[in-house]
């Protein structure tokens, strides 16, 4: 009984301090005056979003005007940076006169107009509280005229960049525009003093009606104060009355909610659990109240464990996080935690959920993986579109090639032919000619067999002859292309060509070229000389000869023998990308194939793989 009367004495206690802080709540005018504030915190907001308004699209004419002059595009883009002002707040005010304005438009617009963001909530409640009132409508009427004044100085202001842009220049459009873009200013700078008093008008209208508010609203809480203070006593025993059956509520939800709801102490030990934490861990709450969480959770979670948790009882922030949480049966599963700090009785400690969330994890790491199979999948067909792309690109030049190939073969071949025969002559008639001029005719007889090989290349390449076989020895083929070629004296050849190898049965004019082209490419690999390597060897089970060419040279990278057999791919400062190509056309014109090996710096080995004569029985 003492401590019922106790309580109900607090109670009235309690009632007659709210009645007297009801009669404080006087005071609240303190709150209209806030508003008042506001108020006039927006109106300054207009105002100084009308001087950087008319600041900008001064300065925004100042950057055009210069531009119609000195043609400089900086001078344009500065007027395009500044003119963003004026239209930004167009933007805003636009949207703020639609029935539901979005309030993100509304926030780049004035931001875009160069307006603070913390002035953003204030301008937007004046603004949509008394738009169609006596006195703003008139401020917004001017805005919308100067807006649409701006608009018009835009379009043109791009008439004007477009006619300086084109090259034209005329002197008589250009101060046509400059006499449009002057007439739009006059009525802009008119319809900027229409606005600032009509600022001021509203303003003034605003603080009158805010002051008779407040007289208002102090006069209806005086009258209202002492009749509702009396009537809180009755409340407050209806809300001792709901918070009793809202504890009871609370204490069934506690007991029956599937997510487990858990109270931690400031050392880290269970206060509470709910029953569903059995359904969870398999544990009975009352085994593991008294006991530090820390021991159910996995060793690899703890530390991030205890950095949330000491978080929390800090009083920051803390989005929900994941651990692994111990089975009573063995193992753990995932959960999802949320925490957030509680003083109960005083003493602090941290509250929070705990949920199973096993099985969304495993669904998390299917898609996870599809996604990853999906990505793999759509990399794959992406290469193999450029790859596609490459190739169709590739066939569009050699088709290009083939229709010029013939008709250049011929214009170029006769004037070759004329030269080179010039040279013959000129070295017959000029046999005791000194060693200068010599060289310069074995100089230019030199060009122009390079230059022949290219255009034999370049038709080769385009449309290939058809092989003429006959048996041939590779012994022969390779002595009489080494005749053919110059081999430097820092390069020494080594060949390895067996006695008992059979002939080929190839086209030798067409196979002495593919190797003419191999051993070449061979010396230019290797400037600063090396070891040429010309071998061969009989697959007779296959029935073919196996001709090599091995450099010690510079060697290729990958991503050059990727396309080193692509028409027109080359390395060398005067290729043209043709021998390899006419390489492989001629060797797969001969019934055989070619491969490559290469190593950046090592050197490169061509294999290049014909029939013999042995396959088809001609010889014993």
């Amino acid at each position: 009984m003492p401590e019922k009367a106790t309580s109900r004495s607090s109670t009235v206690r309690r009632v007659y301090l709210i009645v007297a802080l009801f009669v404080a709540l006087i005071f609240g005018l303190v709150w209209l005056v806030q508003i008042q504030m506001d108020t006039l915190s927006a109106i300054r907001a207009f105002v100084g979003g009308e001087g950087l308004w008319a600041k900008a699209q001064k300065e925004a004419m100042h950057s055009l005007e210069h531009y119609a002059v000195s043609h400089d595009e900086a001078q344009y883009q500065a007027y395009q940076q500044l003119i963003q002002v004026p239209l930004g707040d167009r933007r805003a005010r636009i949207e703020l006169q639609k029935a539901n304005p979005d309030s993100a438009i509304t926030m780049q617009g004035f931001v875009q107009g160069r307006n603070h963001p913390d002035d953003h909530d204030a301008a937007v409640r004046l603004f949509r509280r008394f738009q169609h009132g006596a006195a703003l409508s008139h401020v917004v009427e001017h805005w919308t005229t100067g807006d649409r004044l701006i608009a018009e100085l835009n379009q043109v202001a791009e008439a004007l960049h477009e006619e300086i842009a084109s090259g034209r220049k005329q002197p008589e459009a250009i101060r046509s525009y400059l006499g449009r873009l002057d007439d739009i200013n006059r009525r802009v700078t008119l319809e900027e003093d229409q606005f600032s008093s009509a600022l001021g008008e509203a303003s003034r209208w605003v603080k009158d009606f805010s002051r008779n508010l407040t007289y208002v609203i102090a006069l209806l809480f005086v009258t209202l104060g002492v009749g509702v203070s009396w009537s809180i006593i009755t409340r407050i025993r209806a809300t001792e009355t709901a918070l009793s059956g809202s504890e009871e509520r609370l204490r069934s939800i506690f007991e029956h909610v599937d997510d487990t709801i858990y109270l931690v102490a400031l050392d880290g030990t269970f206060i509470s659990l709910s029953p569903s934490f059995e359904r969870l861990t398999g544990w009975q709450p009352r085994e593991w109240v008294g006991k530090p969480f820390v021991q159910i959770i996995h060793p690899d979670d703890l530390p991030r464990a205890l950095e949330v948790f000491q978080k929390a009882l800090a009083g920051r922030p803390t989005p929900a996080f994941e651990l692994r949480v111990a089975r009573k049966s063995g193992g753990y599963f995932h959960s999802e935690l949320s925490i957030v700090p509680v003083t109960p009785g005083g003493e602090t400690a941290a509250i929070g959920i705990a949920r199973d969330i096993t099985q969304r994890k495993l669904v998390e790491e299917k898609i996870q993986r599809l996604n990853e199979e999906l990505e793999a999948k759509v990399q794959q067909r992406t290469r193999q579109l450029l790859e596609a792309q490459e190739e169709l690109v590739r066939k569009e030049k050699l088709a290009v090639l083939g229709q010029v190939a013939g008709s250049v073969g011929h214009e170029l071949r006769n004037p070759l032919g004329v030269m080179s025969n010039a040279v013959f002559f000129l070295q017959t008639v000029l046999a005791d000619a000194d060693d200068s001029t010599r060289e310069y005719l074995s100089i230019i007889k030199e060009e122009i067999a390079s230059s022949e090989r290219i255009v034999s290349d370049l038709l080769d390449a385009v449309r290939t002859k058809p092989a003429q076989p006959e048996l041939v020895a590779v012994s022969e083929l390779l002595a009489q292309t080494l005749h053919k070629l110059v081999v430097p004296a820092s390069v020494s050849v080594k060949l390895d060509i067996p006695a008992a190898l059979p002939p080929l049965r190839a086209d030798p004019m067409q196979i002495q070229q593919v190797l003419r082209n191999l051993i070449g490419n061979a010396l230019e690999a290797m400037p600063d000389g090396g070891t040429l390597e010309l071998g061969a060897a009989e697959n007779r089970p296959a029935g073919s000869v196996a001709i090599s060419v091995r450099d010690s040279g510079t060697g290729m990278t990958p991503e050059v023998l990727a396309k080193l057999f692509q028409p027109l791919f080359t390395t060398k400062a005067r290729g043209i990308g043709l021998g390899l190509v006419v390489v492989k056309n001629l060797v797969q014109a001969n019934g055989g194939s070619v491969q490559v090996a290469s190593v950046a710096g090592k050197g490169s080995l061509f294999t290049v793989t014909l029939p013999s004569a042995r396959s088809e029985g001609e010889i014993a």
